[in-house]
């Protein structure tokens, strides 16, 4: 049964299935080459044995093929204060990955904000056949919410979560998980515009955010792992709210992969300009820039964020 689990299996079936399920055309022609080869041989113990190679050689190189040029792994990472943060790689199925394009972003907040800007464009063109994105990472909520916003409304992005409790990554497929959501409303003086405060990985203080604005503050009871799960839920009652505005304002405290998630809903012409902020930390608790993810324009708000 090991033998079967961790060597025949994928290599005899799961090669073979992954590629009929994402390009017939492929598949057929693999299928060709696989009972071609030793066809021509006409030798019964020969083709027997070509066979067995022939088979995972020929699925091996069109699933290659198809990989390259429909798929990209992409990895995202934020460098402060000259500190490059060490992380792993997520355990990606084998058959899905293999001879898929790498992407990397890494913002450095001691370059020019530009560099991050043109980091993304330029990775856009790379993706423009890309059907699946594999993603995983650790940087700024701004900029996560931006490249989902340029990369994923139109294609299938599996996201890999990082749980540091465990010290280990979580592959989140399903979006559907139900949860109690409790959403609180102050009025402020412009009707136009919203603020959206998501405090899930820490508390907010909203006397550092525009209050003239409509504060709108949305809370989840789980906070846990189990909130992956529940990312469209939470997105549909926040594209419920901006939708009637002109401009939103997100103050967000969430992981990686909900920022990624929430940018690619926020592309849609339905919907409001919406601007992330980039809190200082620790050291300096205010928010230091926006960032309008459509157009990737950063705008400064103190003097710690000088660099444009």
């Amino acid at each position: 049964m090991k033998i079967y689990n961790e060597v025949i299996k994928p290599i005899f079936v799961d090669m073979m299935w992954e590629l009929f399920n994402e390009n017939k055309i492929f598949f057929s022609l693999a299928s060709l080459l696989t009972v071609g080869i030793p066809f021509l041989l006409g030798n019964i113990k020969s083709t027997f044995f070509l066979l067995v190679i022939s088979y995972p050689f020929s699925f091996l190189l069109f699933l290659l093929a198809h990989n390259y040029f429909f798929r990209v792994v992409f990895k995202c990472i934020g460098i402060r204060n000259g500190e490059i943060p060490t992380i792993s790689k997520p355990n990606f199925p084998f058959e899905k990955v293999i001879g898929a394009k790498k992407i990397s972003i890494i913002y450095n907040s001691n370059l020019p904000f530009k560099d991050i800007k043109n980091q993304i464009i330029i990775s856009s063109k790379r993706i423009k056949y890309v059907k699946d994105i594999y993603y995983y990472g650790m940087i700024s909520v701004p900029i996560n919410a931006a490249i989902g916003y340029v990369f994923g409304q139109k294609r299938k992005v599996h996201i890999y979560n990082y749980d540091r409790t465990k010290s280990e990554w979580y592959a989140i497929s399903r979006f559907e998980k139900q949860i109690e959501i409790n959403v609180s409303k102050e009025k402020g003086d412009d009707n136009n515009q919203v603020n959206i405060v998501l405090p899930f990985s820490y508390p907010i203080d909203t006397s550092k955010i525009l209050n003239n604005n409509d504060i709108i503050i949305i809370k989840i009871q789980d906070t846990g792992i189990d909130l992956d799960a529940s990312y469209s839920l939470i997105v549909n009652q926040i594209t419920n709210i901006i939708k009637h505005y002109q401009v939103a304002h997100f103050f967000a405290s969430i992981n990686n992969g909900f920022a990624l998630y929430l940018g690619a809903r926020l592309n849609d012409s339905n919907l409001p300009v919406s601007l992330f902020y980039e809190y200082g930390g620790s050291k300096n608790k205010a928010y230091i820039y926006s960032l309008n993810i459509k157009t990737l324009d950063k705008s400064c708000l103190n003097e710690n964020s000088s660099q444009n």
